[in-house]
């Protein structure tokens, strides 16, 4: 999402707004894959098969980890692009 040059607290909510819908969409993911992941785990450790026969359970426990980084790190910027739109929102709003 672009904002014009001379943005005026309206566009910068709008920005705001999309920004927080963003960061709550990516964080609802985080937690469902964690959930997810968490799961995958316990039907592992009951002896049930949960990963493809090529992997080794060093790998998918790596893999795992790796995959519940990229979403926590996908929500971080998220986090910080919210902010980061939510305080340029306020600037404008005390300007005028």
């Amino acid at each position: 999402m672009t904002v014009p040059n001379n943005p005026n607290p309206h566009d910068l909510r709008e920005q705001w707004r999309h920004y927080r819908r963003e960061h709550k969409k990516q964080r609802i993911l985080a937690d469902v894959m964690d959930a997810f992941i968490t799961a995958i785990g316990d039907v592992r450790t009951a002896g049930a098969p949960g990963a493809p026969s090529y992997a080794t359970p060093d790998l998918v426990d790596e893999a795992v980890r790796e995959g519940i980084e990229v979403f926590r790190t996908a929500e971080q910027v998220l986090a910080q692009l919210e902010q980061d739109a939510y305080d340029a929102f306020n600037a404008a709003v005390q300007q005028n």
